[in-house]
């Protein structure tokens, strides 16, 4: 099945079975299961048919991990793509036993610029790639996989078959991480779905090409984290960012958030490594 961008490229009988489950207050996951549609294309749904969308309904998973690996903008057939980079993150999960991996997309290089290479080499890549059986990646998509994905609809269809990888939905999927409600977010201007902006006291953003941690507080007095995450790719937009990935925790309702670098050798035979800096933000959550 096609991960499908539009409502209008939603089908009556799908549309109307969906209403029909969400008149009797079935939850959205459990709708998405009964219907076979993604938890964005049910969102979507609710909202251009006036549904009211509850909080409790929103998260798209719940993480019951202490820990979890959060990486963004790999640009699969661009040329800053950097496939060792892929390799030593998920090598450094499996060696710290983390289980889930949360993609801030951009997942693939679009033709938003020329490809890198053409868009078959694209689709092959990501055949080919190895199912990773212990590791859980949810990938929320960016603007370049929002514009792969509907000029190359087989990436769409990869993703869906692949065992280890959960399509959360473009530019936003909101989570459930031991009580707290994260959203997970990568900007896309020309989405013409409604996705519901809910105030949550973690944000995690892709997109950025740099990383920062941030606080600040909502218009609701809301006290917030965000927190932007490096890219996965050598394609660097502030002077003295680095490529790399975020380790997050939660312990206690403190969050704690590790930034570890990558540092590329092309004459050695590991291609790049990994420089752990340590707990760079810490903060104890509201409840």
């Amino acid at each position: 099945m096609a991960i499908r961008t539009k409502y209008g490229d939603i089908t009556s009988a799908e549309k109307d079975y969906a209403l029909e489950l969400l008149h009797k207050k079935v939850p959205i996951k459990e709708v998405a299961r009964l219907t076979g549609l993604n938890h964005n294309e049910v969102l979507s749904i609710c909202f251009n048919n006036g549904i009211i969308v509850r909080k409790n309904q929103l998260p798209f998973c719940r993480l019951k991990d202490r820990e979890i690996l959060i990486y963004s903008d790999f640009h699969s057939g661009g040329r800053y793509e950097r496939p060792t980079y892929k390799n030593k993150i998920k090598q450094y999960a499996k060696e710290h036993n983390i289980r889930t991996l949360i993609n801030c997309g951009d997942e693939f290089q679009s033709n938003i610029e020329p490809f890198y290479h053409d868009v078959r080499w694209q689709t092959n890549a990501a055949k080919m790639a190895r199912v990773e059986k212990h590791l859980t990646t949810y990938l929320v998509g960016g603007n370049h996989d929002y514009d792969a994905i509907i000029k190359n609809p087989e990436l769409g269809e990869i993703i869906e078959r692949r065992k280890d990888i959960v399509f959360a939905g473009f530019r936003i999927a909101y989570f459930e991480w031991q009580g707290h409600l994260i959203k997970f977010y990568h900007q896309i201007h020309d989405l013409d779905i409604a996705i519901p902006n809910v105030e949550t006291e973690i944000i995690f953003e892709g997109g950025h090409h740099y990383y920062m941690a941030k606080n600040f507080t909502s218009k609701s007095s809301l006290k917030r984290t965000k927190a932007y995450v490096p890219p996965s790719c050598d394609d660097i937009r502030k002077p003295g960012a680095v490529p790399g990935f975020l380790v997050a925790s939660l312990d206690n309702n403190e969050l704690k958030i590790r930034v570890n670098t990558f540092r590329r050798d092309p004459k050695s035979r590991k291609g790049a490594t990994i420089t752990e800096t340590g707990v760079q933000y810490s903060r104890k959550l509201n409840r």
